[in-house]
């Protein structure tokens, strides 16, 4: 009997830091994430042959605007992957109640490997870029250049938050370009909203 508790309890808690069971070469394996990662990827590269979604409906009110500013980095790129794994899995009428913007946020865009993919504007309702006229554009590009992140980060979420805030959709959710959306995002925002 006690054997049987033995085994059931090192399956169990073997992903537990505080179990007296916790296998850590099992238990930092991302394999919820590694999945999410494979379904973005193949959705984004299925979207650069096939049009996924009808068109935005007069018919349905926005729910949400997700906007999402990202930069090109050095080391690695993840826009597909969170624009994949927010994608994926949503039904039509779950797709035309989200309004999808993204905001290339360097200063020149197609420095940015997604920029003129065209898998981007497929998917996405708006590309944004920041417009060389804008108001203090020659700080952003001092930002950018003196990599002050942390500043430069700020005016991109304050940019997209207006962007968003002009689609007159009652939830706003900003992302980040390097997290993955978990399966049914959408439904337990709403579900959220809701209660």
């Amino acid at each position: 009997m006690y054997g049987l508790v033995a085994v059931y309890l090192s399956q169990a808690c073997k992903r537990d830091p505080t179990s007296l069971f916790f296998y850590p070469n099992t238990a930092y394996q991302a394999k919820y994430s590694r999945r999410i990662k494979e379904e973005a990827v193949e959705f984004v590269q299925d979207s650069n042959y096939t049009d996924l979604f009808i068109a935005l409906s007069a018919s349905l009110p926005t729910v949400l605007c997700v906007g999402i500013p990202s930069i090109m980095r050095n080391n690695s790129q993840y826009l597909h992957y969170t624009i994949g794994s927010l994608f994926n899995g949503l039904s039509d009428t779950e797709r035309q109640e989200i309004i999808f913007l993204v905001l290339i946020a360097n200063t020149v865009p197609r420095v940015h490997y997604a920029y003129e993919q065209p898998w981007l504007k497929q998917v996405v309702d708006i590309v944004f870029k920041y417009n060389e006229t804008l108001p203090g554009y020659d700080d952003l590009v001092a930002l950018e250049g003196s990599k002050d992140y942390w500043t430069k980060g700020r005016l991109d979420y304050t940019f997209i938050l207006e962007r968003c805030s002009d689609t007159g959709a009652p939830y706003i959710l900003i992302a980040e370009d390097d997290v993955l959306a978990g399966d049914r995002w959408y439904l337990q925002t709403k579900q959220a909203l809701q209660s």
